[in-house]
């Protein structure tokens, strides 16, 4: 019978672990009054249904919120438009957006009001990415979102452009790596900053599961990470896209139900870790259930 081990860090950053205290005070201290939330506060349905149960609504527009309601924006922060919208809603705001992604919202910003264009390293339909292009929109910059090489090849831009380049901050290290030589080969003027990078979380994450894979090579056991979260979370995505890039068997699943249907027979050796929006409380129930 397998002994799984828990990787860490794993589980809950702390951006996620602040919107979800924030959001939990308020509901408590509205009590009988709807709270919206402008798309998931965080992308985990375990984590959204609890808050839904106290009172809380998931919108995916804001145009969906009643003038003068009480709103969180999520820990993925959202675009100066949304921010214009909800003022002529009278909205009453709470702001959530992680510091990693509030600095990435600065360092574009700065990069339009020096004259320099933006290219995102991201999914262009990502909460966090929309927030953030929207930014340049707003101040009447130029951006373009890349997600692979091949996405570099294609921007039209004259090869001296003067460039500052951000990054969403749940992808994946390795990848970032390989996307930030692509475009400075290609603009050999663009420039990466402290917003530049994946996020201290993310990437703590992601080296433990390297580094729990590396450590069962060199144990010779077949070995395999079982990754805990939604499956519309990146980071969490990531998560078990790196334990198969690095030789590992990988398993994402959402509850309890669904990681006693997988079959862990094929791994002599089994790690347990969870994405960034990912409740304790799961990974406690699944590691008492082996």
């Amino acid at each position: 019978m397998l002994n799984p081990i828990v990787i860490n860090p794993h589980g809950f950053c702390s951006g996620v672990m602040n919107a979800v205290r924030v959001a939990k005070k308020i509901l408590d201290d509205n009590p009988g009054e709807k709270v919206y939330s402008l798309h998931q506060l965080v992308h985990n349905e375990m984590v959204v249904d609890e808050l839904a149960q106290r009172g809380m609504v998931s919108v995916e527009s804001i145009d969906e919120i009643p003038d003068g309601s009480l709103v969180l924006f999520s820990a993925h922060g959202v675009s100066p438009e949304i921010r214009k919208r909800a003022a002529e809603k009278k909205l009453k705001i709470t702001d959530t957006t992680c510091p990693f992604v509030s600095r990435i919202h600065r360092e574009v910003c700065d990069a339009v009001l020096t004259n320099k264009k933006v290219i995102v390293v991201g999914d262009s339909s990502h909460a966090e990415v929309k927030g953030v292009t929207g930014e340049v929109v707003e101040l009447g910059g130029e951006f373009s979102v890349i997600n692979t090489c091949e996405d570099v090849d294609s921007i039209g831009w004259d090869k001296a452009s003067e460039i500052r380049v951000v990054v969403q901050t749940t992808l994946a290290e390795e990848e970032v790596v390989n996307l930030l030589a692509a475009i400075k080969k290609r603009f050999p003027n663009s420039e990466t900053s402290a917003a530049s990078s994946v996020c201290t979380a993310t990437r703590d994450r992601q080296k433990a599961v390297r580094d729990f894979i590396s450590l069962g090579k060199q144990e010779g056991k077949k070995t395999g990470v079982l990754v805990l979260g939604s499956p519309n979370s990146a980071n969490t995505k990531r998560l078990a896209k790196i334990t198969e890039e690095k030789g590992g068997v990988a398993w994402l699943a959402g509850t309890l139900e669904e990681v006693q249907k997988i079959d862990f027979s094929q791994v002599e050796k089994l790690g347990i870790t969870a994405g960034a929006s990912t409740p304790e409380t799961l990974i406690n129930e699944v590691f008492s259930n082996f």
